[in-house]
């Protein structure tokens, strides 16, 4: 890859961040009530409604605006249910408009710099390089059994970072597994809670609920959702809400504890109610039960207008293990290579995932 030119402006080798534009990061109403540039500073904002409620200045850098938004301590400036709509709208909008904003201001930035240097268009060995780099990018895809449309992705998150973070920065830095692991469980894991817990709110919902044990012997309990990320979606999609440590005890009454008060910290529990539609479990007693001691009868006591659904999954499973000796073995071992052949690689999965897709939009189209 070329180096960058050091005859750069000192003003471009430093950290850039987006600036405030007032159609973006004032675009709703919401965001004209409370948010405000900062004077001093062109890529910072101001958040008037955490100003007021904590009493000191609350800013920060524009591109952290939509974090700022999802955050518990803005969430907590929230008194009302038509302000946590509006702030809702708001995130959704700047998902929206910043990224297209973003995208433009890096053309401009890219074409500036051309013609800084007196280039309006690249050499032959900086194509060159751009074709290295995409074979380099394809490489590290096949090395690492990652899907091919994760390709995109990848170089243009080359791309934020490199007009984010000085080179000096990015040749120095050191990511260790133990490290990554901290950042997720203790900084990402509460705001992608929030986020999930925003589009319940918005969207009418299911839950699903299963139990499992990792290698250790350790019990958990896994809470996942159905539901729509916005209103233009034709599919639902499954957002794992959390987990939840078993503890000793397996009985339907302490999941039921353990489950109640996963819900009750939530952002806005009556919005939560409205949208909840039902729950999906396997048959075990703990979880379904004739009596009132099963997770599901506990929760339709809380909610009796949801619906309760066995896991189609499990219930194939115990069909299976007592049909699967009536089956002749030729079939048995075409359904098993069938298996291998798309478990084995998640490329196949996806390209699975394209073809489905695609004769149900066939279809819908038929008929």
């Amino acid at each position: 890859m070329s180096k960058r030119n050091n005859s750069l402006p000192n003003q471009n080798k430093r950290k850039l961040h987006t600036t405030f534009k007032e159609k973006v990061h004032r675009g709703t109403g919401y965001l004209k009530k409370v948010i405000f540039a900062d004077q001093g500073d062109s890529c910072r904002f101001i958040c008037q409604a955490c100003k007021d409620e904590k009493k000191r200045s609350c800013s920060g850098y524009c591109e952290n605006l939509r974090g700022h938004l999802l955050h518990k301590s803005h969430q907590e400036t929230l008194k009302d249910e038509e302000g946590r709509k509006e702030c809702i709208a708001s995130i959704k909008f700047l998902e929206r408009g910043e990224e297209a904003s973003q995208s433009q201001e890096i053309q401009s930035e890219e074409e500036g710099n051309l013609t800084c240097l007196g280039r309006t268009e690249p050499n032959q060995d900086d194509m060159l390089n751009e074709v290295h780099l995409k074979f380099s990018i394809t490489c590290f895809l096949i090395t690492n059994n990652l899907p091919f449309n994760l390709g995109p992705k990848l170089a243009n998150f080359f791309k934020s970072t490199f007009e984010t973070y000085d080179p000096s920065i990015i040749s120095q830095v050191k990511l260790t597994d133990h490290q990554v692991n901290h950042i997720a469980v203790r900084h990402l894991s509460s705001e992608i809670k929030i986020k999930n817990a925003l589009i319940l709110e918005s969207s009418p919902f299911s839950i699903s609920i299963d139990e499992g044990t990792d290698k250790m012997g350790k019990t958990y309990i896994a809470i996942s959702a159905r539901c729509f990320s916005s209103p233009s979606d034709i599919e639902p999609e499954d957002r794992l809400l959390g987990l939840i440590e078993g503890g000793e005890s397996a009985t339907g009454e302490a999941i039921y504890e353990k489950v109640t008060n996963f819900f009750n910290s939530l952002i806005n529990k009556s919005k939560f109610e409205e949208n909840f539609m039902g729950i999906c479990c396997d048959h075990s007693s703990n979880m379904i039960s004739e009596g009132e001691k099963g997770l599901t009868e506990r929760l339709r006591k809380d909610y009796p207008y949801i619906y309760t659904i066995h896991d189609y999954a499990h219930i194939f499973n115990l069909v299976l293990q007592e049909a699967i000796d009536q089956f002749p073995n030729r079939i048995i071992k075409l359904i098993s290579s069938i298996c291998n052949h798309f478990t084995r690689s998640s490329q196949r999965k996806c390209k699975l995932k394209e073809i489905q897709k695609l004769l149900v939009l066939l279809i819908h189209w038929k008929f």
